[in-house]
């Protein structure tokens, strides 16, 4: 009878515990803020990037304060960081720099190659900062550092931090967005592809589909390292009806340092759907119009699917919920609409009360044998 007991409740144990680690595959981050005194590589705020990727919060005051931050990362992955000047309301000049995890390495840095546009349709200033795929040849705790422009204050940035291990290569033709290539999916919260601006005219999709709301960051690296002077590109978000262009990043509006100027911005969805990023080649820009690329997607800070209220009702054969969730939201900046996609999550209270109802259920299941 013990034995047959402590089967029965170690299955129910079991079946918890697979319910209380099922959640959908979904980055849910709170930003960061910055910890001062953060001044030095030794002081650095530490980034947690869960599952590759997070946001943090910062501020430059006046004068000479320079902001660090840390992060971990594999021998041969890659980072991907932005600054956000746009939610500033003083300066919004940024320049962010990569060291090796002695510290004083400087292993790339980077002057005005993003816009600073807070999220929105709206761009505040060409002058904030992007690093685009660069490779971490050594693991260890690498840093970056946030300063102003000729040591401005700059009253609010945001920074987006993402590491990647792994990319896929592109496949034509994705030269509409029926034919997209899958970036992102509501399982898989960053996509990198490796790719090619063939010809002149080329144009790649990228299909993007997830819950909302959320915040996307989107990078491209005009690869240098492969195409001499880099790859001049174009990077325009594209509705859910797959021709609305809810943003576009143009690195020749731009005066970033460095060949190429990367393409790096984040961007606030508000309704679930499919959308798209399209990538094209700049002709008459200073840099190649063909040649290689990556580009990164990543659904930074997208929040949990609403919790539902359940509906619990205790059988012999156990509990049954009965989750209901609706969400309607508006697209910010227009674009089309998709189909929504909620995915419930049960909070960790009812999950408990969920296991505790089973482990009773079988309790009593046992004491009738």
């Amino acid at each position: 009878m013990k034995s047959r007991f402590f089967g029965v409740l170690a299955l129910a144990a079991s079946a918890w515990l697979t319910a209380a680690v099922a959640r959908p595959g979904t980055l849910v981050l709170t930003p960061v803020p910055e910890t001062e005194p953060n001044n030095t590589p030794a002081t650095a705020t530490p980034l947690i990037l869960s599952g590759g990727c997070q946001v943090a919060s910062g501020a430059i005051s006046p004068g000479s304060d320079l902001d660090y931050y840390s992060f971990t990362a594999a021998p041969g992955t890659k980072v991907w960081a932005t600054t956000d000047t746009g939610p500033s309301t003083t300066g919004r000049d940024s320049i962010l720099t990569l060291f090796a995890p002695d510290g004083v390495t400087v292993l790339e840095t980077d002057d005005d190659d993003a816009p600073g546009n807070n999220g929105d349709a709206t761009v505040e200033s060409f002058q904030a900062s992007a690093i685009a795929g660069k490779t971490l040849t050594a693991g260890g705790t690498y840093f970056l550092r946030v300063e102003s422009f000729n040591a401005q204050p700059m009253s609010a940035y945001k920074l987006f931090v993402v590491v990647t291990s792994t990319s896929t290569a592109e496949s034509e033709p994705n030269d509409i967005s029926s034919s997209a290539n899958t970036l992102v999916t509501a399982v898989s919260p960053i996509g990198v592809r490796t790719a090619s601006i063939g010809t002149a005219g080329d144009t790649d999709f990228y299909a993007i589909t997830l819950a909302a709301p959320a915040t996307f960051f989107i990078s491209t690296d005009g690869d240098p390292e492969r195409n001499g002077s880099g790859t001049d590109l174009v990077v325009d978000l594209i509705g859910t009806n797959g021709t609305t262009v809810l943003f576009s990043d143009d690195n020749t509006d731009d005066v970033g340092s460095g060949p190429p100027p990367a393409e790096s911005f984040s961007f606030n969805i508000a309704t679930a759907g499919t959308y798209f990023v399209r990538v094209t080649g700049f002709s008459g820009g200073k840099f190649p119009v063909t040649g290689t690329y990556s580009i990164m997607v990543a659904a930074c800070g997208l929040p949990a699917a609403p919790t539902p209220t359940p509906t619990l009702t205790v059988t012999p054969g156990g509990p049954t919920a009965t989750p209901t969730a609706t969400r309607t939201a508006t697209p910010p900046g227009g674009g089309g609409t998709g189909p929504t996609e909620d995915i419930p999550t049960l909070s960790f209270p009812m999950l408990l009360l969920m296991g505790l109802a089973l482990i009773a259920s079988a309790f009593v299941l046992v004491r009738r044998l």
